[in-house]
């Protein structure tokens, strides 16, 4: 069976020519953000420094689909299909006698990187476990993870169901038992990100990955066994840390408040690969939550009007609070229906929702913004909710509240098929058929 870190991920993404090797020595608040954010605009590719301040540490691994597809073992089109199956199902973890960590580590040489340049603080993305003593099960959460002053570090956008846990430990006057997770299986992160907005536990990570998430024991807890870095401790109950502005998912700046997490301890493999991923966007934190939330609509929008045909679902990297849903529309109203589904859903950061039709890729903000300009009719298919809840990082949002709007640039429905032939697009005789290589010498 595959270890389950990081590694058979980075190995993948080598082999497909999407890993670029940092050689050289960077600066991780200084360096490491911005070289990592080059690689994946410029290049496409994700970075595996060999020395970030003396450590190795991966940035922009699981920042888009393909990644994501290749961190789960699975072509592309299969990707949705697998996450949306996952909610629906979880396989139970298996306790292994070894753990792939053995030492203990200094926290201050941790390589967070600084995502933006006038961050208060760096931070990293990290998934943070604790045990509902309700059930026992291990509930996981993405959180932000920051180096506040005095070596201290910080929990930011503690997920519903571990804030619960937290506020009844915190009735009680006593901390929460809380382990952070750095460099565990894609899957572990793929749940934890479903976790911002549903229940999330270590059985979904389990379907995830297609495969039981082995856990070892270590100072009371399972933790997983191949995970690069893990770090034990408490989230105090009252203590909170001084409110920093820093770099969100987003890919805009905002005042968090960290809640200050108690060291216990810190275990790591010796050859550790330390996960500095980016917080910003596109980025490996808004990436995990674009795919979590993907999920989450396609399986909301799917049960409206008893049954829509929802073909794929895509946060685009580029424009974080925006979905696009493609779909099949066989009745009038029934595009609109899906995009109000999709802004009023589980998954509920949106702001601006699109539909399109079965011949425009999704995934593509150029063919969605060509359907918009050529399907879209402005009067009858631009539509605005106002007094919505906003989101707390949204600068926009007035009296934390902002206006969602969605397009519907989908063709007229198949019940009228005269309409629809207007609106077909025109593409040379055999385009898909065609091979450049059979015209055009390589490059």
């Amino acid at each position: 069976m595959p270890e389950q870190s990081l590694r058979p991920h980075l190995a993948a993404l080598e082999a497909a020519g999407r890993l670029a090797h940092v050689r050289r020595r960077v600066d991780p608040t200084a360096e490491l953000a911005a070289v990592a954010l080059k690689a994946k605009l410029e290049r496409g590719q994700g970075v595996l420094f060999d020395n970030a301040d003396g450590m190795r540490a991966a940035a922009q691994i699981l920042a888009d689909r393909e990644q994501w597809a290749s961190a789960l073992g699975m072509p592309q089109n299969k990707l949705l299909p697998h996450v949306t199956a996952s909610l629906r199902g979880g396989v139970a973890t298996a306790m292994v006698a070894e753990a792939a960590w053995r030492t203990s580590h200094a926290l201050a040489a941790l390589p967070l990187p600084r995502a933006g340049a006038d961050d208060d603080a760096p931070q990293t993305v990290a998934v943070a476990i604790a045990v509902d003593p309700d059930d026992g099960r291990a509930v996981l959460g993405l959180v932000r993870l920051v180096r506040l002053d005095g070596g201290q570090l910080g929990i930011i956008d503690l997920c519903p169901t571990l804030e619960r846990l937290r506020a009844r430990r915190r009735a009680l006057g006593a901390g929460m038992e809380t382990a952070l997770v750095l460099g565990g299986d894609p899957a572990l992160y793929l749940a934890a990100a479903i976790g911002t907005w549903r229940d999330a536990d270590l059985a979904l990570a389990g379907a995830l990955a297609g495969a039981p998430i082995r856990l070892a024991e270590a100072h009371g807890l399972a933790l997983p066994a191949d995970a690069e870095i893990v770090i034990v401790g408490k989230l105090l109950p009252n203590a909170v840390a001084t409110t920093l502005r820093l770099c969100t998912a987003f890919g805009t700046t905002a005042a968090s408040e960290a809640a200050v997490f108690a060291v216990g301890a810190a275990l790591r493999r010796e050859d550790a690969v330390f996960p500095a991923l980016h917080v910003g966007a596109p980025g490996d934190l808004a990436g995990m939550l674009a795919l979590a939330a993907e999920a989450l609509v396609a399986e909301h929008v799917r049960n409206i009007e008893g049954g829509i045909d929802v073909i794929d679902v895509r946060c685009p990297a580029a424009a974080a609070a925006m979905v696009v849903v493609k779909l099949r529309g066989r009745m009038e109203g029934q595009a609109k229906t899906a995009l109000m589904g999709a802004l009023s859903g589980p998954a509920n950061w949106f702001k601006f929702a699109v539909g399109v039709d079965e011949d425009v890729d999704a995934g593509d903000l150029r063919d969605v913004f060509w359907s918009l300009a050529s399907r879209t009719h402005a009067e009858h298919d631009v539509a605005m909710i106002d007094g919505m809840r906003a989101h707390r990082w949204d600068p926009a949002a007035v009296d934390g509240t902002q206006t969602r709007w969605f397009v519907d640039s989908t063709m007229p429905p198949l019940t009228q098929p005269k309409r629809r032939e207007d609106f077909a697009r025109a593409i040379p005789k055999n385009l898909a058929a065609t091979d450049l290589e059979d015209y055009l010498p390589k490059a």
